[in-house]
């Protein structure tokens, strides 16, 4: 079999991820722009070895990262005395029909909590900063139809 032309490592340009497996059993490099890298792989339960964190793992950690920028970004721009913020996000997948709707088939889940910490915050700051947080481009791309355009390198 043929090397994959795909670069293992080196630096992907901005707004690109480049994963690369080889014979090893799901154990994915990954490089991400600024000289970034990880590694992805299943569970052992799953085939994998359990190198690294699972493809939705990992895109749950880009989701909450993205929330947690975004709080971070609101508060310094408005001067709010936050000390941190703690994002958990879990996903599971439920019947269409159990959320109402008219909706069929099964929907992906992103279930989120939000911490905001500072003692000197408001109430209504917290609030704010949490609403704020819908608006990170990784929710975005979840909410949001995406195109998501396939080739083949030959």
């Amino acid at each position: 079999m043929e090397e994959p032309s795909l670069p293992l490592t080196g630096r992907a340009e901005s707004g690109t991820a480049v994963a690369r497996i080889g014979k090893a059993t799901y154990h994915t490099e990954i490089a991400l722009p600024e000289g970034h890298s990880l590694t992805a792989d299943l569970p052992a339960f799953a085939g994998g070895q359990n190198d690294g964190p699972a493809a939705i793992d990992l895109l749950l950690a880009s989701f909450a990262a993205g929330k947690a920028a975004l709080i971070r970004m609101q508060a310094d721009r408005h001067g709010w005395p936050m000390t941190g913020a703690v994002i958990s996000a879990r996903h599971h997948r439920e019947n269409a029909r159990s959320l109402g709707e008219g909706r069929r088939g099964i929907v992906d889940v992103i279930d989120c909590e939000i911490e905001i910490l500072g003692d000197e915050l408001t109430d209504q700051q917290r609030r704010r900063l949490a609403e704020m947080s819908n608006h990170c481009w990784v929710q975005h791309a979840l909410r949001h139809e995406t195109l998501i355009n396939t080739r083949l390198v030959t």
